[in-house]
């Protein structure tokens, strides 16, 4: 899959991936709230998305095959774990 506007993308070590990991399923079911290592060659691109300042501080991450070290709140809990992180914004 991929991710787009991510920020620092490329500085990062470490990246949350909110991930259908469940197939089939719809809407907020099935997906996991995922803890992703960023150095994985081969498995994970950065490209920088380029303002018109010159800047690229968002990026578009791609995931091919890249793999998690951890699942946080448990498979399938991640639409919980994201509406419970948006409420302390």
């Amino acid at each position: 899959g991929q991710k787009i506007w991510t920020s620092l993308a490329g500085d990062a070590d470490w990246c949350f991936v909110l991930a259908r990991t469940e197939p089939g399923s719809t809407r907020h079911h099935g997906l996991s709230f995922l803890l992703v290592e960023m150095d994985q060659p081969g498995r994970i691109e950065v490209r920088p998305i380029r303002q018109m300042t010159g800047t690229s501080e968002f990026n578009e991450v791609f995931f091919d095959g890249a793999r998690a070290a951890e699942v946080v709140g448990g498979e399938g809990n991640g639409w919980a774990v994201a509406m419970g992180l948006l409420a302390l914004e």
